[in-house]
């Protein structure tokens, strides 16, 4: 491998990393989820889903609602860290959901949203 290639997952130290990868070529996500009118606040849920080196959370998000749960909701547009709406909280941190990558991350609201207005 040269210095430019990414690593598989084999080749990623995990604790490092902060991966579980336990499963061949998996990662579990935990999403904070939240219905208003189902939930009276939210709740964590854990995926475990296919991933590759260079998946972004928002990557993540549309395997998770595509295959799983086409019930959930969140915002992006350009995917290009330009718009800023892909914006969420990552591990406790701000960050864009398009240009952050897959770290078995916790992903919760940005404190400035209302709660009830566009997730599931």
């Amino acid at each position: 491998m040269n210095s430019h290639s990414k690593p598989n997952s084999s080749q990623l130290n995990n604790q490092e990393n902060n991966l579980d990868t336990s499963a061949n070529n998996t990662v579990k996500i935990t999403v904070m989820r939240y219905r208003p009118d189902e939930d009276d606040r939210p709740w964590p849920e854990t995926f475990e889903i296919e991933w590759s080196y260079d998946m972004s959370i928002l990557d993540a998000l549309g395997v998770i609602k595509d295959n799983l749960r086409p019930e959930l909701a969140y915002r992006w547009s350009c995917r290009m860290e330009v718009c800023g709406s892909c914006g969420m909280v990552v591990n406790g941190e701000p960050k864009l959901a398009c240009s952050t990558f897959v770290r078995d991350y916790v992903i919760d609201f940005l404190p400035s949203l209302n709660r009830g207005d566009s997730y599931s």
